[in-house]
């Protein structure tokens, strides 16, 4: 019986197969860990912070480096009181729907940015105080749905801004 010297081209092409179904699999959660760095790195970059509800199997999580645990964790608050973010910057956002808390206090947020948090489904607590918010963006923020707590002291809102608003929102505590 002949010696073979190479391994039969099934062998190959299997083993390319199963490498190309690993990095297959790997792919969604390297996006996801890219769009979490990018996230906090931003935020970060700004002074602010990101707080993470952490995710995935716990024993996997033991095992990793804590930076590489950012693809399965959720972000659930941002702050960014006394930053420069912007109304351009908030549509950055709109890849956070599960956010909980959103601190823009003291930031440059006008009317014209509150339209991209009007798709934030699990928004509960929103800080908007000393920004250039009027009662002009406050009806984007009618479709917020679990919004509990709202900021709004040292905003151009009036007395009418904020009854519209709670005849909407009812179940919200407005401080302005």
């Amino acid at each position: 019986m002949p010696i073979l010297k190479h391994p039969p081209r099934t062998f190959y092409f299997s083993a390319i197969a199963i490498a190309l179904l690993l990095a297959a699999a790997a792919l969604p959660f390297a996006h996801h860990y890219y769009v979490q760095r990018s996230l906090i790195n931003e935020v970060e970059g700004y002074g602010g912070s990101v707080v993470m509800e952490p995710g995935g199997p716990t024993w996997l999580r033991s095992w990793l480096p804590r930076e590489l645990t950012y693809c399965f964790d959720t972000p659930r608050e941002i702050h960014l009181g006394n930053s420069a973010v912007d109304d351009v910057w908030l549509a950055n956002l709109r890849e956070y729907p599960s956010l909980e808390m959103l601190g823009l206090a003291d930031t440059n947020v006008t009317d014209a940015g509150l339209i991209h948090l009007s798709d934030m489904p699990h928004l509960q607590v929103l800080w908007l105080s000393n920004t250039a918010v009027s009662d002009a963006g406050l009806p984007s923020l009618r479709g917020l749905p679990k919004l509990v707590l709202f900021y709004l002291d040292g905003t151009r809102v009036t007395e009418t801004g904020i009854t519209t608003l709670s005849e909407r929102l009812s179940h919200v505590d407005i401080q302005w």
